[in-house]
């Protein structure tokens, strides 16, 4: 039961990590503001709050479990290190390394 539940975790850190450069871009442009250039759907007041919100949000799914992961298993540091940089890489190496060209094209 162990081994299916740290199989688990490691599934949700991958996927966490594959779209963190994607989440906190989208956090970044509603706490600065920029996202009220792309689409006037919402105010830069109403977009800071809901930039908060999400990284809020962000650390409780993605972050919080990540250093809980890489605290259960210090053992294996070399495939926690391959579960946590290889799909943030990935998902950098799809949009170019630059996540400009995702939210600002």
């Amino acid at each position: 039961m162990k081994k299916v539940l740290n199989a688990l975790w490691g599934l949700w850190c991958a996927i966490g990590c594959f779209c963190s450069p994607i989440w906190l871009t989208l956090i970044f442009a509603n706490i600065s503001g920029f996202i009220y250039e792309l689409d006037y759907s919402m105010d830069e007041g109403t977009a800071g709050i809901i930039g908060v919100v999400l990284l809020v949000v962000w650390i409780l799914a993605v972050l919080l479990p990540v250093y809980y992961f890489i605290k259960r298993n210090k053992e294996h540091k070399v495939w926690i290190l391959f579960i946590i940089i290889l799909p943030v890489l990935l998902c950098m190496g799809i949009f170019g390394l630059n996540m400009n060209n995702f939210l600002f094209s």
